[in-house]
């Protein structure tokens, strides 16, 4: 009995092992793949093709798009170089996002995203679906199939908005640094309400520029980094983002606080007839504190 125990016991920790080191294995294999398309994404938009073509199988690599087989590994690289090359400009600049990754078997997977080429002519917004293959321990683009559109102009406005907005978002944290409160204030739509880190509760325009005026009066120095996560437009009018910022204060005392610790910030910025306003926010530390487990006490 001991003896079929002790192998019952020894086959389950295998099995285990074996899934844990499978589930590892998945794991490396798809930052491998995403490494080599944000390699691809940056060599594209420094005007490296050959760089970007590294991520391709060659020269057997199979390219379709527009209903037809495309020119193989040399001839796309001819043809990028041809036709995108000339300038800044003609080669624009390329983003891949929204990636889903499956993997079909140890040295197969398949890979799901959209793209924007963002130029002044013929910007470009796609899908593509691209299979990867291990190879001599090297990942690569053994098919690669694209569905493209020229972009159109509602999605090159939203782009534009987003990226006004975050550039806001750097003069807000530079107006807090500097303890600009005139600058600071004008950033806040009249009607604002939302919910600042250090408050009990919500506030509105006229409480919010307290910490800002505390700073300059105290010559405080304040220092900061800001790591944008997601922002969507909504209506044409709208931007909300959302990102985490550290924010860290110098008293000039020998003393200072805030080093170290992230909060979470979401901003919701309005198209005004003056320009782009925050109309509402919240801000919570960046890892969430969990309830403490109690036990339930019986109604009666």
């Amino acid at each position: 009995m001991k003896t079929l125990l002790r192998t019952a016991s020894i086959a389950i920790a295998a099995a285990l092992l074996a899934a844990t080191t499978a589930t590892a294995d998945e794991a490396a294999d798809k930052a491998a793949i995403l490494a080599v398309t944000s390699r691809m994404e940056a060599a594209w938009n420094r005007g490296d093709f050959r760089g970007y073509m590294d991520g391709f199988a060659n020269p057997d690599v199979i390219f379709i798009s527009r209903g037809e087989y495309q020119k193989d590994w040399q001839g796309t690289l001819d043809h990028y170089i041809r036709d995108y090359g000339a300038s800044e400009a003609t080669r624009g600049q390329l983003r891949f996002y929204d990636i889903t990754i499956e993997m079909l078997g140890p040295d197969a997977a398949q890979l799901n995203s959209r793209f924007h080429l963002e130029r002044p002519q013929n910007p470009l917004d796609g899908i593509s679906t691209r299979i990867f293959r291990k190879r001599d321990g090297k990942w690569v683009i053994a098919l690669n199939h694209v569905s493209a559109r020229e972009a159109n102009t509602v999605t090159r406005e939203q782009m534009a908005d987003e990226k006004a907005v975050w550039q806001l978002e750097q003069d807000y944290w530079r107006f807090v640094s500097a303890g600009d409160v005139d600058s600071y204030v004008k950033l806040w739509h009249d009607d604002f309400v939302g919910w600042p880190c250090a408050q009990p509760g919500p506030v509105r325009k006229g409480d919010i520029g307290g910490w800002v005026r505390e700073i300059r009066d105290n010559k405080w120095k304040l220092t900061y980094e800001l790591k944008p996560i997601d922002s969507q437009e909504f209506g044409g009018d709208t931007v909300i983002v959302h990102y985490a910022a550290e924010y860290a204060y110098d008293y000039g005392d020998g003393t200072g606080s805030g080093a170290g610790l992230w909060r979470k910030f979401t901003h919701t910025w309005m198209k005004t007839p003056g320009g782009w306003q925050i109309i509402g926010g919240m801000c919570a530390a960046q890892e969430p504190v969990a309830p403490p487990r109690v036990p339930i006490t019986p109604s009666t």
